[in-house]
């Protein structure tokens, strides 16, 4: 079934407005957690309780969503959550198990988002959120050396805005995180450890599919949004790189090929 995607100049990602799962209410002032002014609470599924996301912080859309929904049993892993944002994809992996979730953003304010979300169900023992400084680079930048995760959890950026395209909201120039995300991800991970990310599909995928096959690495699909068909606003919004005809957003698990020979 294809899904017509709405008009919506509000959308900021492949499939932010469809069918929102999510309630937003203002933060009361009532609180043991001491919250900025502006705080939202978002109730999301996937979460037994509703999330603080603080002023200029990304709230979940359905990409973040759908990507939430794919986390697997974490009980004693080490995560790591590259780009938090509000911290949904950490906390779900705290509150799913993990022994330890390392979050990241370039974003102060997702850091200590993410900080607080965690504080407020006694978690942050368990938390070490990292802000990304203004002179590192890459995916991995905020890594201490030998560090490695059973998971890698990422919602990055969608559509390239290099140059005229610099406008893009929460663009990638080039697709650089997208590819220092797969280049580095070996170093990155245990043995029998693997990453979830959420993309779009087709043109997305198959840019995934061709970075991730000059660096040994092999796709599978977890979950698959139905087709839907992009709006023109939509499409202008991705500097043309959406399919116009149909699109949807899908969780891959990406993992190493075994040592030998590149594959086909």
């Amino acid at each position: 079934m294809v899904r017509r995607y709405p008009r919506s100049a509000g959308a900021l990602c492949l499939l932010g407005a469809v069918g929102l799962a999510f309630v937003v209410e203002r933060r009361s002032s009532a609180s043991s957690i001491k919250v900025p002014p502006g705080t939202v609470t978002v109730r999301v599924p996937g979460l037994a309780f509703p999330l603080l996301v603080l002023p200029t912080v990304y709230s979940p859309g359905e990409d973040s969503l759908q990507l939430a929904s794919a986390i697997p049993s974490c009980k004693g892993l080490d995560v790591l959550d590259i780009g938090t944002g509000s911290g949904i994809q950490a906390l779900v992996a705290l509150e799913r198990g993990a022994r330890r979730v390392v979050a990241t953003d370039i974003n102060r304010a997702a850091v200590d988002a993410v900080r607080l979300n965690a504080r407020s169900q006694g978690w942050e023992d368990r938390l070490n959120a990292r802000l990304v400084e203004g002179a590192a680079h890459g995916a991995y930048a905020p890594l201490h050396r030998g560090e490695r995760f059973d998971l890698v959890l990422c919602n990055p950026p969608f559509f390239d805005s290099t140059g005229d395209k610099a406008w893009i909201i929460a663009g990638d120039p080039e697709h650089a995180l997208l590819r220092s995300l797969l280049a580095g991800l070996r170093e990155h991970l245990k043995p029998a450890g693997g990453m979830r990310i959420v993309f779009w599909g087709p043109r997305g995928i198959e840019l995934l599919e061709s970075i991730a096959a000059g660096e040994r690495l092999r796709l599978q699909s977890i979950s698959k949004s139905p087709d839907i068909v992009p709006s023109p606003e939509l499409v202008g919004m991705s500097g043309g790189e959406l399919d116009s005809a149909r699109s949807w957003l899908e969780v891959v698990e990406i993992t190493p090929f075994e040592a030998g020979p590149r594959p086909p």
